[in-house]
């Protein structure tokens, strides 16, 4: 298959990774490739990488981005796009060598227009998934608002076009859950396969440390955005989305450490359990976690631990 397709990886503060990064992007299967690189300024050596492969390869194109420059990266490599079918790939990532050539060919064997992979940790080994999951129109929103698709930018292949009218907001963290809904609700058909050809490279620790908890609210703020376009545009999935803040508000509360933020994500579990605890959807390990904050907001900051559980589709 021959399709270009537009590989934009976000720079910011990856020296250690960045290397590693673009060499499992060059070793790609499919290689007709447009490598967009934007790199904001930053004090490491990571520019200097940048320059090497970019004379290296020509596929690769470099944008330098001012560190006071507070548009998206990822909005500037879409501008630079020149491909039918775009994906990201975090600068501090890498993939395996199927990555592009097996979303490509599910995206064009199922005229699809967004498909969805996963993804694994360094020093785990990566499950083989063969089989997909193809999500027609009536089905995609309802199983979004099931968490069937993970909230994050990378480890998915878009059309392009689905980007004509929504970019990324200007904020540093979480912006692909702002505008996911948007773009799955763009989808006429999605493929959906749980196979594990990206890697996530970067420490978590080093990662959580970037992140304030005024960055993880924001996460939350949108969700009202979010609820209110469900309300007005699929009204029959208003208590699915109360569900989902639910989940969030569970998510971000085990990493969010301001007393008065934590009340207040503790106050959205209260507000939304019940839409929980009655979903059918919902097997009994999560609702678990629902009816313990009906034990109080100490309790649940003594015993908490759901990493595991909220990763998976509710």
């Amino acid at each position: 298959m021959k399709e270009l397709v537009s590989v934009i990886v976000p720079i910011y503060k990856v020296e250690a990774y960045i290397s590693v990064c673009l060499e499992s992007i060059l070793k790609q299967t499919h290689k007709n490739m447009q490598i967009i690189l934007v790199h904001k300024d930053s004090e490491d050596s990571s520019l200097k990488i940048c320059k090497y492969y970019a004379k290296k390869d020509e596929r690769i194109k470099l944008i330098e981005v001012d560190k006071d420059d507070k548009r998206n990266l990822k909005n500037i490599g879409l501008e630079s796009a020149r491909a039918k079918y775009v994906t990201f790939v975090d600068g501090g990532d890498t993939v395996r060598p199927n990555y592009i050539s097996y979303m490509l060919e599910a995206m064009v064997k199922e005229k699809a227009d967004l498909v969805c992979t996963s993804f694994y940790n360094k020093n785990e080994k990566p499950k083989e998934v063969k089989a997909y999951e193809i999500i027609d129109n009536d089905s995609i929103m309802p199983s979004y608002m099931h968490m069937k698709f993970k909230s994050h930018f990378y480890a998915k292949m878009y059309k392009k076009s689905l980007f004509d009218d929504i970019s990324y907001p200007e904020v540093n963290y979480y912006d692909y859950f702002i505008v996911g809904y948007k773009l799955f609700e763009k989808a006429d058909k999605v493929v959906n396969s749980y196979i594990e050809n990206y890697c996530l490279n970067v420490d978590k620790k080093m990662f959580k440390d970037r992140i304030t908890d005024y960055d993880r609210m924001k996460k939350i703020s949108s969700c009202f955005d979010m609820l209110t376009f469900i309300e007005e545009n699929y009204p029959r999935l208003t208590n699915f989305c109360k569900t989902k803040i639910c989940f969030e508000a569970l998510d971000l509360f085990k990493d969010v450490k301001d007393k008065d933020y934590r009340k207040q994500l503790f106050s959205y579990v209260k507000l939304y359990r019940k839409y929980a605890l009655h979903d059918d959807r919902i097997d009994m390990s999560k609702k678990m976690l629902c009816m313990r904050s009906m034990l109080g907001y100490h309790f649940m900051s003594l015993t908490y631990n759901t990493e595991e559980l909220l990763r998976k589709p509710i």
